[in-house]
């Protein structure tokens, strides 16, 4: 068994918390709590390959989720956030959901949730890449109805 050294990787928390505060009001500190308790887990969980890359990931993940769950709260109209995806969190405006249907609109409604790709695939008995697609589409809607 190999034996990791957090304060070796701190660094990695750093880079991920920094990129992450110029996305919501939420404090710097909560990103980097997030973080390093992802990258404990990620030293409890690595077996074999390059560390950094894996807890790289990790803690970017962990952050994005707790990105996710903390800003449905906040209200007004799209933005596209500096790391480069669609903020759905932050799209209830009324008007713009009209111009999505029912299915489009409960598929967006469980990925707002927090349920992956997969769960919604399940729970509407479709498959992942046609989720994905469907996600895709949604995405442009609603950028085409803001500009």
């Amino acid at each position: 068994m190999m034996t990791i050294s957090l304060s070796d990787y701190s660094y990695l928390v750093e880079r991920h918390a920094k990129k992450w505060n110029n996305t919501s009001v939420t404090d710097i500190d909560d990103y980097r709590q997030v973080g390093y308790l992802a990258l404990m887990k990620a030293a409890h969980r690595f077996k074999t390959g390059y560390f950094v890359a894996y807890a790289s990931r990790i803690i970017n993940n962990d952050i994005a989720a707790y990105y996710k769950r903390h800003n449905k709260k906040i209200t007004g109209k799209m933005e596209v956030s500096k790391v480069a995806y669609f903020d759905y969190d932050n799209c209830v405006d009324n008007e713009a959901m009209s111009c999505l249907d029912d299915k489009e609109r409960k598929i967006l409604d469980y990925h707002v949730g927090g349920s992956s790709v997969r769960e919604i695939g399940r729970l509407m008995n479709l498959s992942y890449s046609r989720i994905y697609r469907i996600l895709k589409q949604i995405k442009v809607r609603l950028r085409k109805y803001y500009e």
